[in-house]
């Protein structure tokens, strides 16, 4: 049975005087799939601006908002409406060479992966592995999805969650030291920990690049991120579920999972959001 969503996400910002500003991408589309089907999408922009839409290289579709005349206020306001067409899709299938863990990637697999498999924080690895060695077997193989479940239920269980106003994303070592921080620094965490096993991490902002991984083809990314906040990745491996980002001043983010997300930031410095 289909369900019908709808999402309205409005953000404004006040300024201390009327500033003058530059042009806004804003994505908040999501993106049609085998059991979503968009039924409407809208923006409106105060003051008044000039409107148009185009498509990234990653097939997005970006609403660019060229604001008119100065104003001491910049609002946003985005929607949408989609069908969810009730597709029962919670696990996602692993390719049986994939099913246990260890496993190889082929020559040809690693090449389409070369660019995702290094940590980005490898200074931080050695404390990372060293966490994520709990979940592994001593000997012999342990079943992938066991893997990913476990890392999982030990965040959910293990660490406390502490909303954060300040820009950036903590360090995994500085996550781990903490036992706390916010969706975006435990899907940092995630990627790391993956990455460290092997498994490659995709950041292109809403679309899986890899020809293939261990994944079937064509499955929708699902962790955060937009372009300049946000991580919006998956581990190759299983659907991840975080949610939606706290918000970072200067920056609107929302990511519901699987609907869509919208990015905006303010040229004057003086901006806050409400």
């Amino acid at each position: 049975m289909s369900v019908f969503l709808k999402v309205e996400h409005l953000t404004t910002y006040r300024y201390d005087k009327p500033v003058e500003f530059s042009a806004h991408r804003v994505m908040f589309r999501p993106r049609a799939a085998h059991d979503i089907r968009v039924l409407s999408a809208s923006l409106e922009v105060s003051p008044l601006s000039r409107q148009y839409w185009v498509q990234d290289v990653f097939s997005n579709s970006v609403a660019v908002a060229e604001p008119r005349v100065p104003s001491d206020l910049l609002q946003f306001r985005a929607s949408f409406v989609i069908e969810h067409l009730g597709v029962k899709n919670l696990e996602l299938p692993l390719d049986a060479s994939a099913e246990s863990y260890p496993f190889q990637y082929t020559d040809e697999d690693r090449l389409d992966l070369a660019n995702f498999l290094p940590p980005q924080y490898s200074e931080d690895q050695a404390v990372v592995r060293e966490w994520v060695s709990q979940f592994l077997p001593r000997r012999g193989t342990i079943h992938t999805r066991d893997i990913l479940n476990n890392i999982n239920e030990a965040i959910r269980s293990d660490f406390t969650y502490q909303s954060r106003d300040a820009m950036g994303t903590q360090r995994p070592a500085e996550t781990l030291r903490l036992r706390a921080g916010t969706c975006r620094d435990y899907a940092l965490l995630m990627m790391e920990a993956v990455r460290g096993m092997g498994w490659p991490r995709d950041s292109s902002r809403d679309t899986c690049t890899t020809r293939r991984s261990i994944l079937q083809p064509r499955q929708q990314c699902a962790i955060l991120d937009c372009s300049r906040v946000c991580v919006r990745s998956r581990a190759a491996t299983n659907r991840l579920s975080w949610a939606a980002l706290p918000r970072t001043p200067g920056y609107t983010c929302i990511c519901p999972a699987r609907a869509g997300y919208l990015t905006t930031r303010p040229t004057d410095s003086s901006a806050e959001p409400i």
